[in-house]
């Protein structure tokens, strides 16, 4: 303000990238063996939770093929990374938005038995009242659209006599009600009951959705209440539940 004029300046700051616990480090929490009998596809694997549970999968023993969208450089970063101490995990491209694969990603998920789905757009905080049907749609691609063709695909391929174990994470935002997040919470909802629904047509398969609260992220980079070794703590436990090792009242599907 000054000489006639005033106004002000909103100014947003831009985290830097969120790095994800070393493979070292994640490999000290779990046992060699503790989840050897999973043959995992992760989706969404390059970055945040999809790297953090590709490399505890990894650490326990699990057969990993892990899928990129756009982060290919990331996603073999992180396979080389892995391949120091454990079998390095099977890269492939997928993209949830038009579902197109490969040959040897057939061949793979023909002895899938736990999926980890971590598909996500980048999530945003409205500032408006409005309703955006736009903005729900597109929650809803990668939400619901993804994993329901995704798993239309591995059931036409995998043996049907073995059970499929399926980790889709939820929000806590659904019991907080966050305000401006409307249509993400609407989509995250959505998800919980198709995965409820597929469990019920499909007797072959589980389902878990737990409601997380807000991890260690790029999506969360500028929350300083979220700390690395809390991330850790929460995602391990979940995985052990998604596992079929533990057990819990929180699962929600």
């Amino acid at each position: 303000k000054g000489h006639g004029v005033q106004g002000s300046i909103e100014a947003f700051f831009r985290s830097p990238p969120i790095m994800q616990p070393e493979f070292a480090r994640l490999a000290s929490l779990v046992a060699n063996n503790e989840f050897s009998n999973q043959h995992a596809l992760v989706i969404g694997a390059s970055r945040g939770l999809g790297e953090l549970i590709t490399k505890l999968l990894a650490a326990g023993g699990a057969k990993v093929v892990m899928t990129y969208a756009a982060g290919k450089e990331d996603a073999y970063r992180l396979s080389q990374e892995i391949a120091h101490s454990r079998p390095a995990p099977i890269v492939l491209a997928y993209d949830v938005l038009n579902s197109s694969r490969s040959e040897e990603f057939d061949r793979y998920c023909k002895s899938i038995t736990h999926v980890y789905y971590l598909a996500s757009p980048p999530i945003s905080k409205s500032e408006s009242a409005l309703w955006d049907s736009g903005l729900f749609m597109h929650y809803c691609r990668f939400y619901i659209d993804g994993l329901a063709t995704l798993l239309q695909q591995i059931e036409q391929l995998r043996d049907k006599s073995e059970e499929l174990r399926i980790f889709i994470p939820s929000t806590i935002f659904l019991e907080e009600e966050t305000k401006g997040f409307d249509e993400y919470i609407a989509a995250k909802a959505a998800a919980e009951a198709f995965v409820r629904c597929h469990r019920i047509t499909h007797p072959n398969c589980s389902a878990y959705a737990p409601r997380l609260p807000q991890m260690r992220t790029d999506q969360t980079a500028g929350i300083k209440t979220v700390t690395e070794q809390q991330t850790m703590d929460v995602i391990l436990s979940h995985l052990r539940i998604a596992s079929g090792r533990a057990k819990t009242k929180v699962a929600r599907a």
